[in-house]
């Protein structure tokens, strides 16, 4: 379709009435009601060609053709001859895929790096090799509650019309740089449930897991808020940790001298699990909890009874409490409690 072709012809009473009423006050010598009479016509979608062959023909079109007012294709036809159409009702679509808007969804924890006018480019699965050149538009105010990403529109130009509706694609969006960054690799921050810790090497084999507060991430590298200091070693591979956060607790625990005060010495034998506690049985010293996978000792999620070492107390312990333990093995080679604490 090209600018200013016909695309259909209306029937409307209102545009009637509406021309009727211009070609009666171009009759009569009231300038201003000729000038509010020729406005309406072009509140309700006349074009000035149009008016002007009204005024011409001091006569008014039963039948008012509608115009394209751009290059495109015809994208969705929603009606047919003899049809009744509301203002509401959505004729057709006409779309120019000369110059396009490409939708993008952008991670929660990057939405602070993009704005509009930043450069973009993007490829196609279908084209490899090729990329088009475009920018940032729009960015929309608002996080999806969903996905916890944030729209982002772009625009490219597409002269040869490669780039189609309702195509993937995939998209890099170029913010600008941030200065006086303290930054570590991706793999040195360990996430737990509750916070983000890193490893710090102190040298002769020692080392001392501490809280950071961690920021943006860029390719293989986060940001690091507070907690590091420029120039501390970290550990950028925490293979010697287990992945569960019971043995993440566990080795932070033996890492944090402050900890090991606090809280006394653990066996080098004792393995952390994290639980619900689903029955107290108080006289048989006895606990069934469903518990986390516990890697250390291969176990998958799984409910069972656990016995109660000589000393461990149940004050606040009831059904449907969420608690840390750890496990001892017994000299049958069973693991039982050997201490227990709720979860804060």
């Amino acid at each position: 379709v090209k600018k200013g072709d016909v695309l259909f012809e209306l029937y409307s009473r209102e545009l009637v009435n509406a021309q009727e009423e211009y070609v009666q006050a171009l009759r009569g010598k009231n300038d201003y009601l000729k000038r509010a009479s020729r406005e309406r016509l072009e509140s309700l979608g006349m074009s000035k060609d149009q008016i002007r062959e009204v005024a011409k023909r001091r006569r008014a079109f039963q039948r008012v053709r509608v115009l394209a007012s751009q290059d495109g294709i015809v994208d969705g036809l929603n009606v047919r001859e003899g049809m009744y159409v509301k203002p509401s009702t959505e004729v057709m679509t006409l779309a120019d895929l000369s110059s396009i808007w490409l939708l993008v969804d952008v991670f929660e924890r990057q939405s602070e790096w993009v704005a509009a006018g930043q450069p973009a480019d993007v490829r196609l699965a279908y084209i490899p090799g090729r990329e088009w050149e475009g920018n940032v538009e729009f960015v929309y105010p608002t996080i999806d509650p969903k996905t916890r990403t944030l729209q982002v529109r772009l625009r490219f130009d597409n002269k040869d019309e490669a780039l189609k509706p309702d195509m993937y694609a995939n998209v890099r969006i170029y913010a600008g740089p941030k200065d006086n960054v303290l930054s570590i690799p991706r793999e040195a921050l360990i996430k737990t449930g509750e916070e983000e810790r890193v490893v710090l090497a102190l040298g002769d084999g020692q080392f001392r897991a501490v809280k950071v507060i961690a920021g943006m991430e860029s390719g293989n590298q986060v940001e690091i808020l507070r907690g590091l200091n420029d120039g501390d070693t970290v550990v950028t591979s925490g293979q010697f940790l287990l992945d569960s956060e019971a043995s993440l607790r566990a080795s932070f625990s033996r890492m944090d001298p402050a900890a090991s005060s606090d809280n006394g010495s653990m066996p080098e034998d004792a393995v952390m699990g994290m639980g619900t506690v689903n029955e107290v049985f108080a006289d048989e010293r006895r606990l069934n909890i469903s518990h986390g996978a516990i890697e250390a000792l291969g176990w998958p999620e799984m409910t069972m009874d656990f016995e109660l070492n000589d000393g461990v107390g149940l004050e606040g312990i009831e059904a449907g409490a969420k608690v840390h333990f750890t496990l001892l093995k017994d000299a049958e080679g069973n693991y039982r409690i050997d201490s227990i604490e709720l979860q804060q």
